[in-house]
């Protein structure tokens, strides 16, 4: 390479840096709102669990407690399938459902446009991209694909 490359070359490095950099954060920020969701979601489970017991020993009321206990049984499984049960669209069939891919999403069609893929999967994407190209700038061996 002839010295007028390089210069353009370490800006093109340090602009891959920088997107690198940007994209970790917003991929940082959607995994602390999955963690939201999830204590989110348990205290719900929690507070559902403490009206269960306010219906059966202070008010004595079978009926309503036994109509809690379904909606704290259905909760349950919810959090334990995951994103998949609380909306089946999210999910493709090639990978599990995760939690981040229902935070990485807007309502369906939300601005008139079905988006096939979430925001967290786009970002994954956008990562490895970068990660590929500044190790091909820098002369470095390819790295192998992340399992997702």
């Amino acid at each position: 390479m002839s010295s007028t490359d390089d210069p353009s070359r370490q800006r093109e490095i340090e602009q891959l840096e920088q997107d690198l950099a940007n994209l970790r954060r917003r991929y940082a920020a959607l995994e602390q709102a999955v963690r939201f969701l999830r204590w989110g979601f348990w205290g719900y489970v929690i507070v559902l669990t403490g009206l269960i017991g306010w219906a059966v020993i202070i008010v004595r009321n079978g009926n309503l407690a036994v109509a809690l206990v379904i909606l704290l049984i259905i909760l349950v499984v919810g959090a334990r399938i995951g994103p998949g049960a609380l909306r089946p669209s999210l999910t493709s069939l090639d990978r599990k459902p995760r939690w981040i891919d229902a935070i990485g999403r807007g309502p369906p069609r939300s601005f008139g446009v079905g988006v096939k893929r979430s925001e967290a999967t786009a970002i994954e994407d956008m990562i490895a991209d970068r990660q590929r190209r500044l190790a091909a700038l820098r002369g470095e061996p390819p790295e192998a694909e992340p399992a997702r």
